[in-house]
């Protein structure tokens, strides 16, 4: 758990970075579910979780109804494009067959 770097998400330094609250939650969420240190088994700073897994964490599930769930899928999408721009997230990985994008959070 990346408590460490979810207290970064929520310092002064990222909040003047004007990101809007849909990215900062997204990236709180990405924070929490990283590795503040490398493990045996995972690089320290690495998020692959997926659109769902942030679904899940901003509206509690993934919406049943289609129409709601391509809506909230958007709003990820341009967070993390959001992030990206603002150099809080990197793409570590594409996604590709049967693979998630891999995201690098850049905790300074």
């Amino acid at each position: 758990m990346g408590v460490q770097l979810a207290k970064w998400a929520l310092s002064p330094d990222v909040a003047a970075r004007g990101l809007s609250s849909t990215a900062r939650l997204v990236l709180v969420a990405m924070c929490f579910t990283s590795q503040d240190r490398d493990t045996t088994t995972t690089e320290a700073r690495l998020w692959w979780g997926g659109h769902e897994s942030l679904m899940i964490q901003l509206a509690g599930d993934v919406p049943d109804d289609e129409r709601e769930r391509a809506a909230l899928a958007r709003r990820i999408k341009r967070a993390i494009s959001e992030l990206v721009e603002a150099g809080a997230i990197v793409l570590a990985e594409a996604p590709g067959r049967g693979r998630r994008a891999t995201y690098r959070i850049e905790s300074g």
